[in-house]
């Protein structure tokens, strides 16, 4: 696939399973990118590992794009549901 290129900064993640990326995080979880050949099983693992360590200092996160597309309209929906998000405009929210 194409070169993983993300800025190395505070406010993104990279999840890792078995040392490989899976799912890439920007600008404190506004973004959410998934690699390529990752299944949703996979994406759902990272998701969770992901959101278990920002309970313990955000109350909040919402998603505004998956994958480069708008939350409310990506194909991560129901992936994000499965993980707690509900719709709130202008994409997911999940809550502590």
């Amino acid at each position: 696939g194409e070169a993983l290129t993300f800025a190395r900064i505070p406010s993104n993640w990279l999840v890792l399973q078995r040392g490989l990326p899976t799912l890439l995080i920007e600008e404190s979880g506004t973004r959410l990118t998934t690699i390529q050949g990752c299944d949703d099983g996979l994406i759902q693992q990272s998701l969770k590992a992901w959101l278990d360590h920002l309970a313990s200092f955000e109350a909040r996160v919402t998603v505004e794009k998956w994958n480069g597309e708008k939350g409310l309209e990506s194909s991560g929906k129901t992936i994000l549901e499965a993980a707690g998000f509900y719709r709130n405009y202008p994409g997911m929210r999940w809550e502590r």
